[in-house]
């Protein structure tokens, strides 16, 4: 089995009526998205984002509630280094 066939049947499984092939599809979802995101320390953040895509995805059909919780995850992610020098003093040495 080709590579790209064995992608399109772990995805074709969250079609399925059966829970558990539509979990591994799910968790799975899960994996690729935080790998592709590299391997690093938000990994396990990136997982649950990931998993939450693929939720609202099965739930609503439509990939923009994917879209707009990957938004609000980098837009999260973008202010913490900004909000984490916020009360410290700097050094005019």
């Amino acid at each position: 089995m080709r590579w790209a066939s064995r992608w399109r049947a772990v995805f074709a499984a969250g079609r399925s009526t059966r829970s558990g092939k539509r979990l591994v599809s799910v968790l799975v979802g899960g994996v690729v998205f935080a790998i592709g995101r590299g391997l690093d320390p938000v990994l396990p953040v990136a997982f649950v984002v990931g998993v939450v895509d693929a939720l609202l995805l099965r739930r609503t059909g439509s990939v923009w509630p994917g879209v707009v919780v990957h938004g609000v995850d980098n837009a999260l992610a973008m202010s913490v280094p900004v909000n984490h020098h916020a009360g410290e003093q700097v050094s005019r040495d």
